[in-house]
Protein backbone atom coordinates (compact mmCIF):
# COMPACT_ATOMS: atom_id res chain seq x y z
CA UNK A 1 0.00 0.00 0.00
CA UNK A 2 1.35 3.34 -0.78
CA UNK A 3 0.68 6.63 0.86
CA UNK A 4 0.07 9.61 -0.29
CA UNK A 5 2.20 12.18 0.61
CA UNK A 6 0.57 15.62 0.30
CA UNK A 7 -2.00 17.30 2.83
CA UNK A 8 -5.43 17.61 2.72
CA UNK A 9 -6.63 20.82 2.86
CA UNK A 10 -10.20 21.49 2.83
CA UNK A 11 -11.19 25.54 1.88
CA UNK A 12 -15.22 27.17 1.62
CA UNK A 13 -15.13 29.91 -1.38
CA UNK A 14 -17.82 32.55 -2.24
CA UNK A 15 -19.90 31.30 -5.48
CA UNK A 16 -18.33 34.46 -6.88
CA UNK A 17 -14.72 33.38 -6.47
CA UNK A 18 -15.41 29.82 -7.36
CA UNK A 19 -16.61 30.30 -10.53
CA UNK A 20 -13.69 32.54 -11.61
CA UNK A 21 -11.56 29.32 -10.43
CA UNK A 22 -13.63 27.40 -12.56
CA UNK A 23 -13.70 29.39 -15.47
CA UNK A 24 -9.69 29.85 -15.00
CA UNK A 25 -9.53 25.84 -14.59
CA UNK A 26 -10.94 25.17 -18.02
CA UNK A 27 -9.38 28.01 -19.74
CA UNK A 28 -5.43 26.71 -18.69
CA UNK A 29 -7.22 22.84 -19.05
CA UNK A 30 -5.50 22.85 -15.13
CA UNK A 31 -7.62 21.40 -12.13
CA UNK A 32 -9.18 24.08 -9.47
CA UNK A 33 -6.80 22.46 -7.09
CA UNK A 34 -3.63 23.14 -9.47
CA UNK A 35 -4.46 26.72 -9.55
CA UNK A 36 -4.88 26.92 -6.17
CA UNK A 37 -1.39 25.27 -5.35
CA UNK A 38 0.25 27.41 -7.49
CA UNK A 39 -1.49 30.77 -6.15
CA UNK A 40 -0.69 29.37 -2.93
CA UNK A 41 3.19 28.89 -3.58
CA UNK A 42 3.17 32.35 -5.65
CA UNK A 43 1.72 34.16 -2.53
CA UNK A 44 3.97 32.49 0.09
CA UNK A 45 7.19 33.00 -2.29
CA UNK A 46 6.50 36.70 -2.62
CA UNK A 47 6.07 36.97 1.13
CA UNK A 48 8.82 35.06 2.28
CA UNK A 49 11.13 37.61 -0.03
CA UNK A 50 9.34 40.22 1.42
CA UNK A 51 8.15 41.56 -1.53
CA UNK A 52 5.59 44.61 -0.92
CA UNK A 53 2.56 45.79 -2.50
CA UNK A 54 3.10 47.97 -5.61
CA UNK A 55 0.67 50.14 -4.17
CA UNK A 56 1.87 50.08 -0.86
CA UNK A 57 2.26 53.73 0.54
CA UNK A 58 5.60 53.20 2.27
CA UNK A 59 7.36 53.24 -1.12
CA UNK A 60 6.39 57.10 -1.56
CA UNK A 61 7.81 57.91 1.99
CA UNK A 62 11.03 59.00 0.05
CA UNK A 63 9.57 61.32 -2.34
CA UNK A 64 7.19 63.20 0.43
CA UNK A 65 10.19 63.36 2.81
CA UNK A 66 11.91 65.57 -0.29
CA UNK A 67 8.27 67.48 -0.77
CA UNK A 68 7.34 68.82 3.04
CA UNK A 69 11.34 69.00 3.65
CA UNK A 70 11.90 72.62 5.22
CA UNK A 71 8.02 72.97 5.55
CA UNK A 72 7.67 72.96 9.18
CA UNK A 73 4.89 70.66 9.40
CA UNK A 74 4.40 70.31 13.25
CA UNK A 75 1.74 68.32 13.24
CA UNK A 76 3.24 65.21 11.66
CA UNK A 77 2.64 63.00 14.42
CA UNK A 78 -1.66 63.50 14.31
CA UNK A 79 -1.88 64.06 10.71
CA UNK A 80 0.66 61.19 9.56
CA UNK A 81 -1.79 59.29 7.56
CA UNK A 82 -2.81 62.75 5.66
CA UNK A 83 1.06 63.21 4.81
CA UNK A 84 1.39 59.00 4.05
CA UNK A 85 -1.36 58.91 1.78
CA UNK A 86 0.01 62.77 0.22
CA UNK A 87 -3.98 64.26 0.64
CA UNK A 88 -4.98 67.77 -0.63
CA UNK A 89 -5.01 70.18 1.55
CA UNK A 90 -1.90 69.92 3.33
CA UNK A 91 0.84 72.85 3.73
Amino acid sequence: MTTNPNVRLQAYFQPPLYHRLQEQAHRLDKSIAQIIREAVEQYLTALEQGAAEPDDPIWRIPALADKYAGSRVSEAAIRHDDYLYDREGIE
